[in-house]
C-alpha cells in the first residue's frame, strides 16, 4: 500500500522502520535516525511539569483553525486533528481557544463551549489527546 504523501502520515501506520518498498521521500524523512546532536539536546529530554512528566520539550502552541460547524461544534476531524498531534505519549497539547459566553465570540466556525452540543463535542476531542 502506498501512503500519500499530501496526506498527514496515518498514526497507526508510524512505526520503528518504513514499510517496505516505499519509495515516498516523505515516508523515508520519518524513520531517519536523528544525530548525534539532536538526540542529546535538552529539547528532547523529559520534563516534569506539575503532576505531568513530558516526553520532550516541545509543545503545540494554541492555534485557531476555524473549523466547527457554523453552531461552533466541533466535529470528528477536530477528533482526528488533536488525535495525530498527541499520538507520542507525553506531548503537551493546548488547544485552540474557545468562546464562553454567545456575546463574547465573533469568529466564523471556531469551537465555543456553552451549549451542550459544544461541550459534547469537546468531551470527544478530550480523551483522544489524553495519553499519559
Amino acid at each position: 500500500m502506498r501512503w500519500d504523501s499530501s496526506q498527514p502520515a496515518p498514526v497507526s501506520n508510524l512505526t520503528s522502520s518504513p514499510p517496505k518498498n516505499s519509495t515516498s521521500p516523505t515516508t523515508t524523512r520519518l524513520y531517519t535516525k536523528m544525530s548525534s546532536s539532536t538526540e542529546s539536546s535538552a529539547l528532547f529530554t523529559p520534563l516534569q511539569v506539575g503532576r505531568l512528566t513530558l516526553s520532550h520539550r516541545i509543545v503545540l502552541a494554541p492555534l485557531s483553525r476555524s473549523r466547527a460547524t457554523k453552531d461552533h461544534v466541533h466535529t470528528k476531524l477536530a477528533v482526528d486533528y488533536y488525535a495525530q498531534r498527541s499520538s507520542f505519549p507525553g506531548s503537551l497539547l493546548i488547544t485552540e481557544a474557545t468562546v464562553i459566553h454567545p456575546e463574547a465570540g465573533a469568529y466564523l466556525h471556531a469551537p465555543y463551549i456553552y451549549t451542550d452540543a459544544q461541550v459534547q463535542a469537546w468531551k470527544k476531542v478530550c480523551p483522544v489527546s489524553i495519553r499519559w
